[in-house]
Order: structure tokens, then C-alpha cells, then sequence
């Protein structure tokens, strides 16, 4: 759990100190009040990146006479979940075993870190199963969803085929990616095709559906990282937008029954505070100016 957070020259944010309880916060504020800065601070004590911006130094205050900091204490270590993320490990070489160096091929396409991929992608599809399922029983009007089904497009397409049929396609490769100048296959155009009723989501789907069907995935997301031993902080940024306020409710029951369950914190924002009036938040915050008080 976030214990305690200390931000200063970061982005907008006025000197912030910060010590969230565990449950479910809320970031009132108007456009430009430091809302998107607070949660991108925390996302960046979790990822070393950020969710907005292509360089950490981009994060820094506007004609601020030193580099931005960021400090936070946490009760155990965390997952910042407000996007997706891999981490890949290799078993260290048996006793006695020459060091010898990977290739390139190896590196890239590891058996062990496709295996790995490939096994995430099945888990993410069936907890993202459980959560549409979960928010459209939940007894909340206005969320309807179809069958959801997520389905794992390694790159090269015989990416799950091992390391001799990944080199192949590789060597034939060479060529055209010289004339590009470009990479034209690797971990970085792996996909995650999401099917809604059987159909693309990105042609069926509306704005709406699409945003609740995304903030579902990120709390099925969490359901994996649960699995694997840890609790996530959840970060949503201007979480009711696009959405109808029933479907701010559904969404929003789904992720206060995960952080319930686990003890865990979720931090979102909002420029409507009429949509919340009848939710049950535990922690209300007020930014203005890039100054945090709570309500």
C-alpha cells in the first residue's frame, strides 16, 4: 500500500505530501488542477515512466530551479496498475556452467518469456471475462456487454513455435527492415485482439462501451497481478468520462469490491463531481492549482 507520498517540482503540483489510507480515493478538480499530475507522479514511482509523456524530463515543472522528486514510502512492494505491464526474469545458469552470451534472437524471443507472454495473455482473457461478468450482474443499470474474448497475436505470428522457426523469419526479414529502417517484427508489435460478441471491439463497440470495457480490463489486469502474490494500486484518470452515470456505478462497484478484498488502494479522478454524489468513496480530495486538501 502507498503509505506516504512526497512530490515536489513535478509537473503543476505545488510541494505535496501525501499519506493515502487503503481504499478508494477521489480527485475532484477542474481541468488543469493537477489531478493527471498527482496520479502520473505516483505511476512514475511505479513504472520509471510515464503514462503521459515520452521522457521523464518532460515531467518536470515549468521553469522550475531544480529536477522534479518524487519520494514515497509503501507498505510492501506494490504493482502500479494503470496500464498494463510485463516483467520478464531468466533462471541464473547451473553450477559450474560456462557463461556464455545470448543473441540478439534470444533475447528478443526466449522460450521461457513467450511461453510466459502467451500465459499472461490466457489469464488476462479469462479474468477480464470475470470482471465484464461480475459488473454486468452487479445489479447496475445501464452496463451491458457481450462475451469478451482476448486473444494473444505473438510477433512473428511463429513466435510460440520456439527459437529455430523465430530465426528463420527473422533472417528472411533482414532485408526489408534495412529498406524501412525500421523493425518490422518483434515484442514490440505483439497484440491483444479483444472480440466483443464475436466482432472487433474498435467496430462495434461506442465510446462508451469501449471506456467501460477498458476500465474492466485494467480490473481484470489487477486479478492477475493478485494471483501472482501482490496487490495493485489502481490509478484512474478521469475515470467517468464518456460514461453514463449508471455505468460509472457498475464500473466503479467492481473496483471498490477488489480493493475491499485485498486491502488494496484506488486513486481516480473526476472534473463531475455530481456523477459520485450517490458512490460510496472512502476519501474525498479537492485539487486546485496543483494544491491537494481533503473534503
Amino acid at each position: 500500500m502507498l503509505s506516504h507520498l512526497t512530490a515536489r517540482g513535478f509537473r503543476n503540483l505545488q510541494p505535496l505530501d501525501l499519506e493515502p489510507a487503503a481504499g478508494t480515493h477521489l480527485l475532484l478538480g477542474g481541468n488543469g488542477a493537477g489531478k493527471t499530475s498527482l496520479l502520473e507522479a505516483i505511476y512514475v514511482l511505479g513504472t520509471t515512466r510515464s503514462f503521459r509523456a515520452g521522457q521523464i524530463v518532460d515531467c518536470v515543472a515549468h521553469g522550475a530551479s531544480e529536477l522534479a522528486a518524487v519520494l514515497a514510502e509503501v507498505g510492501e512492494v506494490r504493482e502500479i496498475s494503470a496500464a498494463a505491464a510485463a516483467v520478464a526474469a531468466s533462471p541464473p545458469p547451473a553450477a559450474g556452467a560456462a557463461p556464455s552470451g545470448p543473441t540478439a534472437t534470444e533475447v528478443l524471443f526466449g522460450v521461457g518469456g513467450r511461453g510466459g507472454a502467451a500465459s499472461a495473455g490466457v489469464a488476462a482473457a479469462s479474468a477480464a471475462a470475470e470482471s465484464a461478468a461480475t459488473a454486468a450482474t452487479a445489479g447496475q443499470a445501464g452496463l451491458r456487454l457481450a462475451e469478451i474474448e482476448l486473444r494473444y497475436q505473438p510477433s512473428p505470428p511463429q513466435g510460440l513455435e520456439g527459437p529455430a522457426a523465430i530465426a528463420a523469419v527473422l533472417d528472411r526479414a533482414v532485408e526489408r527492415e534495412r529498406r524501412r529502417q525500421q523493425p518490422l517484427l518483434g515484442p514490440q508489435r505483439v497484440e491483444l485482439e479483444i472480440l466483443w460478441g464475436g466482432h472487433e471491439l474498435r467496430r462495434v463497440a461506442s465510446a462508451g462501451e469501449r471506456k467501460a470495457l477498458s476500465l474492466l480490463l485494467l480490473a481484470a489486469h489487477g486479478r492477475v497481478i493478485e494471483a501472482a502474490g501482490r496487490r495493485p494500486v489502481y490509478l484512474l484518470d478521469d475515470a467517468d468520462a464518456e460514461l453514463a452515470p449508471a455505468s460509472v456505478a457498475a464500473v466503479w462497484s467492481v473496483f471498490a469490491r477488489r480493493v475491499a478484498a485485498t486491502g488494496g488502494q484506488l486513486l481516480a479522478s473526476s472534473n463531475r463531481p455530481q456523477v459520485w454524489l450517490t458512490l460510496d468513496v472512502d476519501t474525498l480530495w479537492e485539487m486546485e492549482r496543483g494544491r491537494l486538501k481533503r473534503l
